[in-house]
């Protein structure tokens, strides 16, 4: 304890040189990762958040696929370092779990939000640490114990944290500090997060990436896991690029990747890409994190150039059933990046879904057996009752552990359809409604019986339905809109739409399209496919009303007609 408060009396200009000349940190790079092994989270309301350690699993996961990797996050809000060395606690906590990897953060409570700092809160900090990161490496021997800095603060945000960076500055080097002389692998947050946030504000004044000044917004915890997986090796980010030529059918580049099957069925142009990454995109919420450099470098690019298709026509290019985008001739032919970051992309929700649900049951396996604070209840932990609960929800875990990497590994194999499409015009519609919003799960008449309630005529200039000059008034309501397709044959329908509110879209009372989100309605924010059926189909789409306004666009083109069936086709009432 007497080395630790001199050389917190020395932390002045230890912290001065620091920012003069960055935080001398042995940052860990590229920390070896082997198959199967369990990484856990621990570390107070911040890791508790859980979106940085589902962001880490979601970007670790996805460039090692192979690994079968398992993430826990065992992160309690309210904690300092003191909370967790208790022997109880720690076996509660991690020691049973027998973690591979242990990644530490601690350190934004431990300052006791104090600036200047407080030597009693400091020479705290620094015994604790030091005694956790004994007691981990005496009992988990086998375990890499890996240390992170702590996060920073907005001391802008709210006046009380006025000069706590400093503090926050004085706990990083000390943990820089501990690793050294401990041999452990070390990240640093707070220095690349400081930066990030000077230099996207200088670039979008609007920018924030805190929640409340301390906590991280989705922006922050996605800068927080580019730098932790960029420690494990994920980065730079993934750069996959692939070249076929429609004409001769040859493969004309492949770059992390392998094209094979490729083939011409009727005028379709099909093949299937192997990947040994998957490239995943940032999730919705964290997209304005692009505005950081080292988020852009990190991230990941997924490009496809298609040469030699005919130049007169539009083409609609899928993966799998995902539309991706409809594009020219010379648009295909200079290259797209199909995991375009402003997309939707499924893999990304699917795995933060699936990291979402462990952490559920995690939660309650974890949480609900004790009494949250020092010891688990030993009447509860002996019980019969409480180990079948037990059981059955690391069975659940374990399940749903499988079902994410069988999803990443069919990620994969990407079968892609290229296909010339034809716009249709969907000017005449019907209104239906309005209905009081209940749920977006909830049901409503005219999906069970699309001749329900009264219809009026309203017209879509450009492919846009605005509800709001009619139906303003109404708030937390539905509408429901419907057209008519005749086709003379079975055909394939593509149907895009962007929305003001949330959106549901059925071709034949088959759905096709949902959405559940309130944003500014753009064409072509979301994407379906249907068969359409010889004769007239119906269409039907509802909405609830957005933020912005009350309107969606709605846009269908038809793929699988000859240019004479083509001149059959129409729309609008029968």
């Amino acid at each position: 304890m007497t080395r630790q408060m001199k050389w917190w009396r020395c932390g002045a200009l230890a912290l001065m040189l620091a920012l003069l000349g960055g935080l001398a940190l042995a940052q860990g790079q590229n920390i070896p990762l082997a198959k199967g092994q369990l990484v856990a989270f621990l570390g107070d309301s911040i890791t508790q958040q859980n979106l940085y350690t589902r962001y880490v699993e979601l970007l670790l996961n996805a460039r090692y696929p192979d690994l079968n990797l398992r993430f826990v996050n065992v992160g309690w809000s309210g904690r300092h370092a003191a909370h967790v060395i208790d022997d109880a606690v720690l076996q509660r906590d991690l020691y049973r779990l027998k973690p591979d990897i242990v990644l530490v953060l601690f350190g934004m409570n431990d300052g006791w939000y104090r600036a200047p700092s407080s030597p009693a809160a400091m020479g705290a900090y620094m015994l604790n640490m030091e005694t956790l990161v004994g007691k981990l490496q005496a009992a988990l021997p086998a375990t890499q114990v890996v240390l992170l800095t702590p996060t920073p603060c907005d001391p802008v945000a709210t006046n009380y944290l006025k000069g706590y960076n400093e503090t926050l500055g004085q706990m990083a080097q000390y943990v820089s500090e501990l690793a050294a002389r401990r041999n452990l692998s070390l990240i640093d947050l707070l220095k690349p997060m400081l930066q990030a946030d000077a230099g996207a504000r200088a670039t979008d004044g609007g920018f924030n990436m805190f929640i409340d000044g301390v906590h991280p917004n989705p922006i922050g915890h996605w800068i927080i896991a580019t730098l932790i997986s960029r420690a494990f090796g994920a980065g730079p980010g993934l750069v996959v690029r692939a070249g076929v030529d429609a004409k001769t059918l040859t493969v004309t580049l492949q770059q992390q990747t392998t094209i094979s099957e490729v083939r011409m069925q009727d005028d379709t142009l099909l093949f299937t890409q192997t990947l040994p990454s998957v490239p995943v995109s940032l999730p919705l919420e964290a997209r304005a994190a692009l505005y950081v450099p080292m988020v852009q470098a990190a991230r990941d690019k997924a490009l496809l150039a298609v040469g030699n298709l005919p130049a007169d026509k539009l083409y609609g290019v899928y993966q799998r059933d995902r539309f991706l985008g409809r594009y020219s001739a010379n648009e295909l032919a200079a290259g797209i990046e199909w995991s375009n970051p402003r997309r939707e992309d499924p893999l990304t929700e699917a795995v933060l879904a699936f990291a979402m649900t462990k952490y559920q049951y995690r939660w309650a396996d974890w949480r609900a057996p004790g009494t949250g604070l020092a010891e688990i209840e030993p009447a509860v932990a002996k019980s019969e009752g409480w180990k079948a609960f037990d059981a059955a929800l690391t069975r659940l875990t374990q399940d749903a552990d499988a079902e994410e990497h069988r999803t990443l590994l069919a990620a994969r194999v990407l079968p892609w359809r290229i296909v010339p499409e034809t716009p249709l015009n969907l000017e005449k519609w019907e209104v239906n409604g309005p209905y009081n919003y209940r749920t977006f799960a909830a049901s409503y008449p005219p999906e069970s019986d699309a001749a329900e309630g009264n219809w009026t005529a309203q017209a879509a200039p450009k492919g846009f339905l605005d509800f709001f000059p009619t139906y303003g008034q109404y708030r937390n309501s539905v509408l429901f809109a419907r057209a008519r397709i005749y086709v003379p044959r079975t055909a394939q329908l593509s149907v895009s739409a962007g929305s003001d509110g949330s959106v549901k879209v059925w071709v034949n009372t088959t759905l096709v399209l949902a959405r559940d989100t309130f944003r500014t309605a753009q064409p072509e924010q979301d994407s379906g496919v249907a068969t359409l059926q010889p004769g007239w189909n119906t269409i039907l789409a509802r909405e609830n009303r957005g933020i912005q306004g009350w309107g969606l666009y709605l846009n269908a083109y038809l793929s699988g007609l000859t240019p004479e069936e083509l001149k059959s086709v129409r729309t609008g009432p029968e």
